[in-house]
């Protein structure tokens, strides 16, 4: 009896062991399951929404290592980079580092320098693994996710100077240079061409794509023009080059610089030319409001040994320049050149450089950096031409692969074959090239087709100028089309600006006007075949094909082929649209 107890109480313990898993393991399940298997609450991401000088200045500290999110103009013409204001890489003045932070991380291959993004990532300090391009910035976002602000536009096609042909120099050596002759009992010295190509760069982020662009045109030209390789010196960033299409003789420091100078005062003599550019940015002192940037101190430096003429009365500017407090100075500042890792040299030093080369016959200086104007003082000397993209006082300005004022001096060199894109009001007939498809994309939208089949678009990295090489119509490609009644209308585009034919840029039309005015209304005419003509505030049509010729005429004067050095500057001074620049020859501006 007491066994078949025994027997039964073991089978009920079994059988509840089976059925309930045990008391034990019935809390360990439990306490497991309460662990594991318990639905969590999801918590969504947090970013901090902040502008860009928050991440760069005295509040760094408060958002290092979080996650924020932050709206800006993406740029890749030297690293990429968030940028607050995008015509603020248009300038030859050094970025702050309050004006980009650097980007690292998930960036798509299909973003376009001048295209409003949306990041989110981490405000991060540089590591080790970083790319070197960004080791030495104070901070950077590491991109977990990047929203456009606007859809992506194609890739620009920007107008490669490269692919086109080039017109020889047309007195490249000055009228009534003696031509000599080789006579076999003599050795007769014959006329050599030198030059020195100087781009500084002053950093990764400041050392923009359009600087190597000019330096490789301008090298590409010259070779053209007899010189040979091994006379052409260039001197650029720190002596790496982007590409394999120009050698680079020295990085640009101080002292590469004198030395590249010492040795070519060996070389040449009372029978050569020396061509010297100088590209990159320049400093000096800003006398007016340009864009965001305010008057003063940019880069110049107290002129120490009283050789400058320009005094600067504060009271007259209703500036305090050296900031002691008051206006009641009267001051005088050298421009400087920067070179790189945060060199310079000042205007004084430059023409002592070049004074190294006094004894041979022509020197030709062209200066594309801000502020060059204000080397001019210093460099004149008879047989040297001197070239400045603007004043002592002002910014020079740049498209995104090229500066605006070398843009066009270099095209009076390049046979006049420009693409047949830019809009133009200026045909006094409408032709095929005056009439458009217009389309209509609702919300009163449109987009404009040309006899070309390319589309209507606005360009934000040349300068804002309409062009007619669209592809397919995106976000720069579309207009808002405003009916103002009676036959006329005005266009916006995508940067919210006025459609303008600039009269004062021999009518181009372009979109950088905030308000409407008369040069910003066009009458739109239709044809039997649905087509439209856009008239002009000047009564003349709107013509999407810049004829090839064009460039030369304006450029070949004297309609010989050939290309003088006053007829490339004539044309940058017609079409650059920054403050008037400079040109001395002997000390005399041309007639």
């Amino acid at each position: 009896m007491k066994r078949s107890f025994t027997s039964l109480l073991g089978l009920t313990c079994l059988f509840l062991i089976l059925n309930t898993g045990g008391g034990q393991a019935k809390v360990n399940k439990k306490y497991s399951s309460s662990l594991s298997l318990q639905k969590r609450p999801l918590i969504k991401k947090t970013y901090f929404k902040v502008a860009l000088s928050f991440l760069r200045g005295p509040d760094l500290k408060r958002y290092l290592n979080k996650s924020i999110e932050i709206a800006g103009y993406f740029y890749d013409g030297s690293i990429p980079m968030l940028v607050s204001d995008y015509d603020r890489v248009l300038v030859d003045y050094p970025l702050s580092r309050q004006d980009y932070i650097p980007l690292v991380g998930n960036i798509p291959s299909s973003l376009v320098s001048g295209q409003k993004i949306v990041v989110k990532g981490i405000l991060s300090k540089p590591l080790s693994s970083d790319p070197s391009w960004v080791r030495k910035e104070p901070s950077l976002i590491r991109v977990g996710n990047l929203v456009y602000k606007r859809r992506s536009p194609e890739k620009e096609p920007f107008h490669s100077l490269l692919k086109l042909k080039i017109l020889p120099f047309k007195g490249a050596l000055r009228k009534g240079t003696t031509r000599f002759i080789f006579r076999p009992k003599y050795r007769v010295n014959l006329p050599e061409k030198y030059a020195i190509l100087i781009a500084g760069g002053i950093d990764e982020a400041n050392n923009h794509i359009r600087y190597w662009n000019d330096l490789k045109v301008m090298y590409r030209i010259l070779l053209a023009n007899g010189y040979k390789p091994e006379n052409i010196t260039v001197i650029y960033a720190d002596g790496s080059r982007r590409d394999n299409d120009l050698p680079i003789n020295y990085s640009a420091t101080r002292a590469n610089l004198r030395q590249a100078f010492r040795d070519l005062a060996q070389q040449v003599t009372s029978l050569d030319t020396v061509y010297i550019m100088l590209g990159d940015h320049g400093g000096g002192v800003l006398l007016k409001r340009a864009g965001s940037n305010l008057p003063g101190i940019y880069g110049a430096v107290i002129d120490r040994n009283g050789d400058e003429d320009d005094e600067i009365d504060e009271e007259a500017v209703d500036l305090d320049l050296n900031r002691d407090g008051d206006k009641k100075d009267v001051l005088s500042y050298d421009e400087t050149l920067f070179l790189w890792g945060g060199e310079f040299v000042t205007d004084d030093f430059f023409a002592q450089l070049v004074n190294l080369l006094s004894r041979c016959q022509r020197i030709i200086i062209q200066m594309k950096q801000c502020f060059s104007g204000g080397f001019i003082e210093d460099l004149r000397a008879p047989r040297r031409t001197i070239m400045a993209s603007t004043s002592e006082y002002n910014f020079s300005y740049s498209y995104a692969d090229y500066g605006v004022y070398t843009y066009w001096y270099f095209s009076a060199f390049l046979g006049g074959e420009l693409p047949r894109s830019f809009l133009v009001a200026d045909r006094a007939n409408a032709g095929e090239w005056e009439w458009f498809d217009l389309e209509d994309l609702g919300d009163d939208k449109v987009a404009f087709r040309a006899h070309n089949g390319l589309y209507v678009r606005y360009n934000p990295n040349f300068d804002c100028l309409l062009t007619a090489n669209g592809e397919k119509i995106g976000d720069w490609e579309t207009f808002v089309l405003e009916d103002l009644g009676k036959g006329e209308i005005a266009l916006r585009a995508d940067n919210g600006k006025y459609v303008c034919a600039d009269a004062n840029y021999y009518n181009f039309l372009i979109a950088d006007r905030t308000e409407r005015k008369e040069w910003e209304t066009f009458r739109l005419i239709r044809n039997r075949a649905g087509k439209v003509a856009l008239q002009a505030h000047n009564g003349r049509f709107v013509c999407a094909e810049a004829a090839r010729e064009r460039w030369k005429v304006d450029a070949d004067t004297n309609n010989d082929g050939r290309i003088s050095i006053v007829e490339a500057y004539n044309l940058a001074f017609k079409y650059d649209r920054s403050e008037t620049p400079f040109f001395e020859d002997d000390g005399q501006a041309p007639s």
